[in-house]
């Protein structure tokens, strides 16, 4: 009787392993667009500086020399890059248009912003926290993950997700491309964020959920490993 259970058991882990690491394969779009997101945000850090550069170098009169029409593409140049990091539904590659950034923006409330709300400025925080909802649900950390949702709810979208100015444009954030502003990943870090506490939970359930997944799966192999090498032994 136990080894018709452990039979059964072993089979059923191993279906919703499966199931897991499926989940976790449709997350990868998600980092995709939160990479996306991220080089088009340096990209804009890095123009904004090389606009205060020049107005240094030119004594605080970074229109001088050029015509005023060469001023007025430059200054409309600037207010477009401001928007760089807003992929929205104008980017093929953005949370609108995939299922999996929908699913999650509906998840955290965030599919109805209002339209005045400034994407710009929220960093690709609604990219980092989809992400790392994806890997929440893919590895079953369905009820921290709630709590945070419901403690985004009561901060409202704009605490959560809007990042100061000094922070978005600070020069050692333009030369790196992963820079982050949420605590899944550790304890110190932006530990003003609104619920970093609970952002710390869901990050440190997905690591250790995502170390058994993986040690599960290791483990089958080998089993498997084994068994297929047995029948070949007893023909010798």
């Amino acid at each position: 009787m136990n080894d018709t259970w452990n039979r059964l058991w072993t089979s059923f882990e191993s279906a919703s392993d499966q199931q897991r690491l499926e989940r976790l394969e449709q997350c990868r779009v998600l980092e995709e667009i939160l990479a996306s997101c991220r080089r088009q945000q340096q990209q804009q850090q890095q123009q904004q500086q090389n606009v205060k550069a020049d107005s240094q170098r030119n004594n605080g009169s970074w229109f001088w020399p050029f015509t005023a029409r060469q001023a007025s593409i430059i200054a409309t140049d600037t207010a477009t890059a401001e928007q760089a990091c807003d992929i929205s539904q104008q980017s093929p590659l953005s949370l609108e248009n995939t299922s999996a950034g929908v699913r999650m923006l509906r998840f955290f409330h965030w599919r109805e912003l209002p339209s005045d709300f400034p994407l710009h400025q929220t960093a690709c925080l609604r990219e980092e926290h989809a992400l790392w909802a994806c890997r929440a649900v893919a590895v079953g950390c369905g009820k921290p993950l709630t709590k945070l949702r419901d403690c985004f709810d009561k901060q409202g979208a704009s605490n959560v997700l809007l990042v100061a100015e000094a922070s978005r444009t600070n020069p050692k954030r333009a030369a790196a491309s992963n820079t982050t502003n949420t605590c899944y990943e550790s304890e110190n870090a932006n530990a003003n964020q609104p619920c970093h506490d609970m952002q710390r939970a869901v990050g440190t359930c997905v690591a250790s959920n995502l170390y058994d997944l993986q040690q599960r799966v290791a483990q089958r192999t080998r089993q498997q490993a084994v068994a297929a090498e047995q029948p070949q032994q007893a023909n010798l």
